[in-house]
């Protein structure tokens, strides 16, 4: 770098005060370096220059590390999560552009403050006491936390706490970097409901009353309680679908689920399994004649017409009731024996109810084995 020196000397001889240029060199090994040079003048008594002096400094060193802040900065500023800085008492000293935009909070606002700023009231003093344990101990903390914007506003973020140490290991200062997982928990929860309701009625689907009745069937063990599954089958729904059309008969299946649902108290569930069938599960009843109440107010309530389009309909379900712990105290057993009830309902001429009992089954067992040997006797020409 020869040349910068010519340069720098012609400047200080022109009546320059002094020079100065930063130049780029390349080392013999091919690594890049930096030099701060500077020149002055040297005067006689009478102010002449009579020649000059030069210092040059290699800063490489200084160099890389302000481009290493520089790049830090712009990280700091241009990344989509929001980024605060506390020191050891938890008064915020950085917040970046991210911060303002997912919190509401300007810059100004949030200096010197805590992020108790951002508290949503959600989480209790044990909650934030394991953070700060966890901080201590080991140097960070993950995890999902609900804070509140500006506005009132509740929403969900991924929060990472880490604590920076100086080179003695004490702690200087914690930094936050957070995201707002808003959309990501509503995706979770639209294919959360998707998995667990009937798409044309929005009722829960048998994935969720089979949990719903698990724990009901818990509750009824711990706490000495009955309970009661319906099985509901809509006679001659059938023909509504080849007479009318399956638009029509969709309409009809979301009018009965929303006047099933009309009728049953909140902790009870009415679900559709598909087709025409639908079931219910009515916890806390303490005797059998409660489930009867009930499935005589359903029958009465699905009797009334429906207005479909331009068509007044007619539709009634046939109903079978399962009782527990005493018809069964699985999922399994309960749908089985209300569905057994509810196909001695249709021999009993439709648009009834009838409770469950042993005599279905073997009855059932009895004309299953009929039509097994008749069906042998028909094959061997008996």
């Amino acid at each position: 770098y020869a040349d910068i020196y010519y340069r720098l000397e012609k400047d200080v001889f022109a009546g320059a005060a002094s020079v100065r240029e930063i130049q780029a060199y390349q080392t013999r090994d091919g690594r890049l370096g930096w030099v701060d040079n500077r020149k002055y003048p040297i005067r006689n008594a009478q102010g002449e220059i009579i020649g000059l002096y030069g210092i040059a400094r290699d800063i490489t060193e200084r160099h890389l590390m302000q481009e290493k802040l520089q790049q830090a900065a712009t990280v700091f500023e241009s990344t989509a999560e929001g980024v605060l800085i506390t020191d050891t008492q938890q008064h915020i000293s950085a917040v970046n552009r991210a911060f303002t935009e997912i919190t509401g909070y300007s810059e100004i606002e949030a200096l010197g403050q805590t992020p108790r700023l951002l508290a949503s009231g959600q989480h209790d003093s044990a909650f934030y006491a394991a953070m700060w344990h966890q901080l201590a101990a080991e140097g960070h903390w993950q995890g999902e936390i609900c804070n509140k914007r500006k506005n009132g506003e509740l929403y969900p973020e991924w929060l990472t706490i880490s604590a920076v140490r100086d080179q003695s290991g004490q702690i200087t200062h914690f930094v936050g970097v957070f995201a707002d997982i808003s959309s990501l928990k509503q995706a979770q929860d639209r294919l959360d409901y998707q998995a667990h309701h009937d798409p044309l009625t929005g009722l829960p689907n048998r994935m969720l009353f089979e949990s719903r009745l698990d724990n009901a069937l818990n509750d009824a063990r711990t706490d000495h309680q009955r309970g009661a599954v319906l099985f509901l089958d809509l006679d001659r729904f059938k023909h509504i679908n080849d007479s009318l059309g399956h638009p029509v008969g969709d309409q009809l299946l979301k009018s009965i689920a929303l006047r099933l649902r009309e009728q049953l108290r909140d902790i009870d569930t009415v679900a559709r399994l598909g087709g025409d069938e639908f079931i219910v599960l009515l916890p806390g009843l303490h005797q059998p004649r409660d489930a009867e109440r009930v499935a005589t107010k359903l029958l009465e309530a699905s009797r009334q017409p429906y207005q479909i389009d331009h068509h007044e309909l007619t539709m009634a379900p046939s109903m079978g009731i399962a009782l527990y712990p005493e018809d069964g105290t699985d999922f399994d057993t309960l749908i089985r024996n209300a569905d057994a009830a509810m196909y001695n309902a249709k021999e009993a001429g439709r648009n009834t109810f009838r409770f469950y009992s042993q005599q279905m089954n073997e009855d059932a067992v009895q004309r299953l084995d009929i039509q097994n040997r008749l069906r042998r006797a028909l094959e061997r020409k008996e």
